[in-house]
């Protein structure tokens, strides 16, 4: 059993003709051109989405979708902000990822069939929110990114998992919700500890004794480093955040099955100096997270994470990873392609998709 998951079953639902698959709103579907990806071009497009004045007055920003979705043929990449800033967020993709093809879709979930069945889970930090989860600016970290395993997998599971039983692929998508925090987001709730004395008490400042998780020598090499990291962390723009995945397919055991091994996926974000990683909930009512993630509903356990932390699990894959499955663009905009080919089909060379 990984050490993201703990030992409670998923259960699968079989889903009637009545289920809904469809928010109201559009969506927004970028097909990466091979050099636009990347972490860091994610760290720096989060920064460009978390408004500075993230507010003064309290009120918080309106939370946004970004999914990664395998249909059962290919991976796809794609975004759901809310209807008053959709031409600005669609402006925001496009600048970021000029070669890339960024376009309106309309905002299907995921394909469901009438009896599929559907699992899935929710995801929440095993400690609490002011440890840091696996950083990019972590030493091993740097040049490691999970897609060329996490994408890999879900895909070697997901064709396993219907290959087993003479059956289609399970489909499987991944839903992270996130909405800036407020500018003050290191003060934390009211009598509760904050980040700058977390800081001060692993760089020996002075020790916070109810505070359980510092069980830690203050004077090891790991507590200073941590406090470092901490920092840092304060100096950042940073996201509550809420992770959930579903799996469907036509087959009980094989939803399950991929529904755990997505659950299962991101085991590279344990941070062994902290102790922190995702653990996922499986749901016990999927029909009910099928709702919740087809109407992109803010609502669940939140998490907060930094420009650095959500980068590596929502980014677009840069050109080394090598997974036949992802749907990409092979030429940058402008360049002429071949008539009759796949990438003349008008969904790349279309240009008027405003």
């Amino acid at each position: 059993m990984s050490r993201l998951s703990r030992s409670a079953e998923y259960s699968a639902a079989q889903l009637g003709i009545e289920s809904n698959n469809q928010a109201s709103d559009e969506l927004i579907r970028v097909r990466p051109f091979k050099d636009d990806g990347g972490i860091d071009t994610a760290i720096e497009w989060f920064e460009s989405v978390h408004p500075s004045h993230s507010d003064l007055s309290g009120k918080r920003s309106v939370p946004r979708a970004a999914e990664i979705v395998y249909d059962g043929e290919q991976i796809s990449f794609r975004y759901l902000p809310c209807s008053d800033d959709f031409h600005w967020f669609l402006t925001r993709l496009r600048h970021k990822y000029p070669d890339s093809d960024v376009r309106r879709e309309e905002a299907d979930l995921i394909h469901i069939d009438e009896g599929d069945y559907v699992a899935g889970g929710e995801w929440t930090l095993r400690k609490h929110r002011w440890w840091p989860i696996r950083r990019r600016d972590l030493e091993g970290f740097r040049e490691d990114d999970p897609y060329e395993t996490v994408l890999g997998d879900i895909v070697d599971d997901a064709v396993k998992a219907g290959g087993a039983t003479g059956r289609e692929s399970v489909r499987s998508v991944i839903q992270v919700m996130f909405r800036p925090t407020t500018r003050n987001w290191q003060t934390g709730r009211l009598l509760t500890t904050n980040l700058t004395e977390l800081y001060y008490h692993l760089n020996g400042v002075y020790t916070i004794h109810n505070l359980a998780e510092t069980k830690r020598e203050k004077e090891t090499a790991d507590a200073t480093e941590i406090g470092n990291v901490l920092d840092r962390r304060a100096k950042e723009k940073a996201f509550d955040v809420m992770i959930r995945h579903l799996s469907v397919g036509d087959d009980k055991k094989a939803v399950k099955h991929h529904a755990e091994a997505v659950g299962a996926s991101f085991a590279s974000y344990y941070n062994s100096k902290t102790e922190q990683a995702f653990i996922v909930e499986p749901s016990s009512s999927p029909n009910t997270l099928a709702e919740t993630m087809a109407r992109r509903e803010w609502s669940g356990e939140k998490m907060l994470l930094t420009s650095l932390e959500i980068a590596p699990i929502v980014h677009l894959p840069p050109a080394d990873i090598s997974i036949a499955q992802l749907d990409r663009r092979q030429t940058k905009r402008g360049e002429e392609v071949p008539v009759g080919s796949h990438e003349h089909s008008g969904y790349i060379t279309g240009e008027k998709d405003v």
